[in-house]
């Protein structure tokens, strides 16, 4: 049945009539008028779900209806009985939840299966409206909830459940103001599609009501602006700011409360915890953060695992100024901009004051009747830590460095700010404290963060005016933090670079007191102590295997010197990018360069002492790092170590160093 065939019958008679006579009942009322059915429905106690199913199995002229997802099918079943029972129905929503909900699907197409018509949103920013309109009796109900299990009714009283505050009325200036704007939404060809089961021109269904008989305090993004608008109420705020958000990835609002907080006033927040670690939704954490630091307490509804429920309300109250602001925006530049939604900034002193209530029961992890909840479902919010920073560029230990470079890091998720540990000693100076790369690098992106230290960005001080020195050792570190800043820091590696044009350090390479590459299968009786190079190759052919082994001198290592391994090393061939080579430590020394063998080779320990990856045919210099295990050798009495060069992954090109006989031959830096 189409719509238009649908609505030629009594059933648009009667809706017609019934949007006629309200007019004509309220046009000698004053507009303050009062409603007498208003409630609203806490569904961490209450069978919101309940009350939505007796409305829609009560109605007998129409429903229109608006969903972001519709995954529980009571509410589908009872919508489809009503049109066919001769109920006119009219559906606005979203193909693109099914990405995420997938149950969604399959509910949308057994409406479209019992013939209703529907509508969906194809531009940019979804359709976020979840309501149901009562056209014949004159009621409304509207929130942030979707159509899902727990989200209208708790699984259980206080402790499963999706946070909801769900608005029934029959308020006149809000039932006629949702008409309006639902018949518009419903003609709209910019924003909307037919999807299903609708023929002939888009009609609206009620009278176009004048804006005196309309409610001012709803709102409806992004035909107007919520961020603005709740911005400019927190400024009225005197006493007392509430909140309850379910997600917070715009600073605009969070500014305002942490202006409001330093202006003296008693603010406080509730947000979801699983929002806090969210990649898709990277600033909430940065916003909830910066509130944090402003000395906003603040506390988030439990997650441990099994508890799995969002905090999805979305409410202000302001007591002083006796205003309560609920609906379904999120304080994202999404909600105000692009998506759309319904939000209601109203006056009326019982709305207020069940806010008010609400928020302090949550806050106090209290029943109703005032009893305290056996599980703390809402708990002190406790800032998280960044990821470890990672070197991009130069490479550790790179060679050949020019005079001027900027340092490249991916900084991970969740850190926004920085301090740069840049210089000629190890560990390096700090030289830039709280820098701040911008959006365009944060969390994990192609754009990754970077900082010159001889032309910083304005406001840091060069730490190399005149380019880095050539021919010399520069180390470097970066820390990062959170925007809670100190306390929450993560620092990564030491990592090092030499520039071009001076000498290659040249310790003493007697050191280095033997090498020697030893190989498996038909070799494996063989020695190599004299040949120019190191190799090393892991295969499932045992003819592919070998390792290397070096003997090092330690004895003039002491206390807080580093202790670097220098290689020249390179791939044999292109047929990978690179290949992970693993140094182990080797209890015995009493090998031979001149005498080992794959037969005779000493074993080696278990422990990693360092990975490295090796790249491209043409020789580099790498740097390991071997402080720690030297200098545990040292404090133990030794002065002779031994160490193994494995691969353990089947790669097809081979690794190569050089030897002590080549003409790049290893060596072992000491520094201070």
């Amino acid at each position: 049945m189409s719509i238009n065939s649908h609505f030629a019958g009594a059933a648009l008679r009667r809706w017609t009539s019934l949007a006629c006579a309200a007019i004509i009942s309220v046009l000698g009322m004053a507009t303050n008028a009062s409603a007498q059915g208003e409630r609203l429905c806490d569904n961490s106690y209450e069978d919101c779900r309940a009350l939505i199913v007796s409305r829609i199995r009560a109605e007998n002229v129409g429903l229109d209806v608006s969903f972001w997802f519709m995954t529980d099918t009571r509410y589908s079943t009872e919508i489809i009985n009503r049109w066919r029972a001769g109920v006119q129905v009219r559906i606005l929503l979203d193909l693109r939840a099914d990405t995420k909900y997938p149950a969604n699907a399959t509910v949308r197409q057994s409406l479209i299966n019992a013939g209703i018509p529907i509508r969906h949103k194809t531009t940019t920013g979804i359709n976020h409206w979840k309501m149901i309109l009562y056209a014949g009796q004159q009621v409304l109900h509207f929130s942030a909830a979707n159509f899902a299990n727990g989200s209208y009714s708790p699984i259980a009283p206080y402790t499963r459940y999706v946070d909801e505050a769900v608005y029934f009325t029959d308020d006149p200036f809000v039932v006629r103001t949702f008409m309006n704007k639902y018949d518009d939404l419903w003609t709209d060809t910019s924003h909307y599609q037919n999807l299903a089961n609708i023929s002939g021109p888009l009609t609206r269904n009620y009278p176009n009501y004048p804006t005196e008989l309309k409610d001012a305090g709803l709102n409806f993004p992004p035909d107007q602006d919520y961020q603005d608008r709740a911005v400019s109420a927190l400024r009225s705020e005197s006493s007392q700011i509430d909140v309850v958000m379910f997600r917070i990835t715009s600073g605009k609002v969070p500014d305002e409360m942490i202006r409001r907080r330093q202006a003296g006033l008693s603010v406080r927040l509730i947000t979801d915890q699983d929002q806090y670690r969210n990649r898709t939704y990277m600033w909430h954490s940065y916003n909830v953060d910066r509130m944090y630091v402003a000395g906003i307490p603040i506390k988030w509804k439990l997650d441990d695992g099994a508890i799995e429920e969002d905090m999805h309300q979305k409410s202000i109250v302001l007591p002083g100024s006796q205003m309560a602001i609920f609906g379904s925006s999120n304080w994202t530049s999404s909600s105000s901009d692009t998506q759309r939604e319904h939000n209601y900034f109203t006056r009326k002193p019982w709305i207020v004051q069940w806010f008010v209530d609400q928020f302090n029961r949550k806050w106090n992890n209290l029943r109703i009747d005032g009893t305290p909840i056996g599980t703390t479902m809402f708990q002190d919010f406790v800032p998280g830590w960044p990821e470890t920073p990672v070197n991009v560029s130069p490479a550790n230990m790179a060679l050949g460095v020019a005079s001027s470079v900027p340092l490249r890091w991916e900084g991970g998720w969740w850190a926004h700010k920085y301090d740069i540990y840049f210089g000629t000693t190890n560990p390096p100076p700090l030289i830039a404290q709280n820098y701040m790369p911008g959006s365009a690098t944060a969390g994990v992106a192609s754009t990754k963060e970077s900082f010159n230290p001889c032309t910083p960005p304005t406001g840091f001080t060069s730490a190399c005016p005149g380019g880095l020195a050539p021919g010399t050792t520069y180390y470097w570190r970066i820390r990062g933090k959170t925007m809670v800043g100190d306390a929450r820091a993560i620092s990564g590696s030491v990592w090092s670079f030499t520039t071009t044009g001076g000498p290659p350090p040249s310790p003493d390479t007697a050191l280095i007191l033997a090498d020697a590459y030893v190989r498996n299968g038909t070799s494996a009786g063989s020695n190599f102590g004299r040949a120019g190079e190191l190799i090393v190759k892991f295969g499932a052919d045992v003819n592919y295997q070998r390792e290397s082994y070096m003997k090092l001198d330690i004895s003039s290592v002491q206390p807080g010197n580093s202790v670097r391994l220098r290689l020249f090393g390179r791939l044999s061939d292109t047929r990978a990018a690179s290949v992970t080579t693993t140094i182990y430590p080797v209890s015995s020394t009493s090998w031979s360069e001149t005498g080992v063998t794959w037969n005779t080779r000493p074993p080696a320990d278990a422990t990693v002492l360092a990975s490295w990856n090796i790249s491209g045919t043409t020789g580099t210099w790498y740097e390991i790092d071997l402080t720690s295990h030297v200098q545990a050798q040292r404090a133990a009495g030794q002065t002779v170590i031994s160490i193994a060069l494995k691969n353990t992954a089947d790669t097809l090109p081979y690794v190569t160093f050089g030897s002590r006989e080549s003409a790049n031959a290893p060596r072992l830096l000491i520094g201070q």
